[in-house]
């Protein structure tokens, strides 16, 4: 009996002032909103590291234990390189690949087959056959490679480079060009020799063209000529470790050829060819020779007003 008449008052009430009591409880539903919203962005927002950024705990827990795993991959894996008597050299590359279009993915699944060299963790090359073999360290897109090639249909080119997107778009301008002498290794220089090149003469050349300068602004190729950082300079691709690998596989009278678009790079390359006394300059220009096909870099170094130098060096 007491609560009837609660009841009809909150129904008459209701009756009585229905659209007020509607905006009331759309109000408060809004305002729930927007606290839970709030609570919500307090708990997924990074405050710690300047710009606010969402933090999705699931992928983070993720990221993370991949992060743990790539370690321990890194760590094992140096470890059974000191252990057979390979220790690890530092990198001379970035590890940023860029994005493949369409027609490079295709390219990289069905021109590999007929251009790419897969090697084994265990497995040495070798390169017998007619001709002279010339080996393109890190030939960006392939203009160079390519042309060459083109060029001297009697030579053999051994091509390595590191870079996805490079790689595809190298296979493209080779099918293009139908070459028949060209194969291609995706994988870091350094390691090729030190671990799949028996110590031998088998190149007669060696292309080294605008490599990256590791320079002070940057490992960037498209980095300012200014000087060197200093604990860098030990990444370059042109040091002491990479003669003594160069010197045990070229044959005596071959070449190593430099190209560089970084002044600073080319006096570098000077001094550490200079104190080996296995080597002897033999080219110093300020001019692309006009066996050197033209490369992109090149173009972009010349846009920027830079100079280029060509270096050639012979092994005594």
């Amino acid at each position: 009996a007491t609560l009837q008449p609660i009841a009809l008052r909150c129904s008459k009430t209701r009756r009585r002032s229905g659209h007020h009591a509607a905006a009331e409880i759309t109000t408060n539903n809004a305002g729930r909103d927007a606290r839970r919203a709030a609570h919500s962005r307090r708990r997924h927002l990074d405050h710690g590291r300047g710009a606010l950024r969402p933090v999705h705990r699931r992928d983070s827990g993720r990221n993370s234990r991949e992060g743990a795993m790539r370690r321990v991959l890194v760590v094992a894996a140096t470890a059974a390189a000191i252990r057979l008597g390979r220790p690890t050299a530092p990198r001379t590359f970035l590890r940023r690949q860029g994005q493949c279009t369409r027609r490079q993915k295709a390219a990289l699944r069905d021109l590999w087959p007929r251009y790419g060299v897969d090697v084994a963790w265990n497995e040495t090359l070798t390169f017998e056959g007619a001709g002279p073999c010339v080996l393109d360290v890190g030939f960006g897109h392939g203009e160079s490679l390519a042309s060459m090639a083109a060029a001297r249909p009697d030579t053999r080119f051994i091509g390595v480079e590191v870079h996805r997107p490079g790689v595809a778009a190298t296979l493209l301008r080779l099918a293009e060009a139908d070459a028949k002498n060209v194969k291609i290794c995706r994988m870091d220089a350094v390691a090729l020799l030190e671990a799949h090149v028996e110590p031998e003469p088998c190149f007669d050349e060696v292309c080294v063209f605008f490599p990256d300068p590791w320079t002070k602004s940057g490992s960037n190729k498209d980095a300012p000529a200014t000087g060197g950082s200093g604990k860098d300079e030990h990444r370059r691709i042109i040091r002491p470790h990479t003669l003594d690998l160069l010197s045990a596989r070229l044959r005596p009278g071959g070449f190593l050829h430099v190209a560089t678009d970084v002044d600073e790079y080319a006096e570098h390359v000077r001094n550490v060819v200079a104190s080996d006394a296995r080597w002897m300059c033999s080219v110093d220009v300020d001019a692309r020779p006009s066996w050197r096909p033209e490369t992109m870099y090149e173009r972009r170094g010349l846009d920027r007003g830079r100079t280029i130098t060509d270096l050639s060096f012979v092994l005594r």
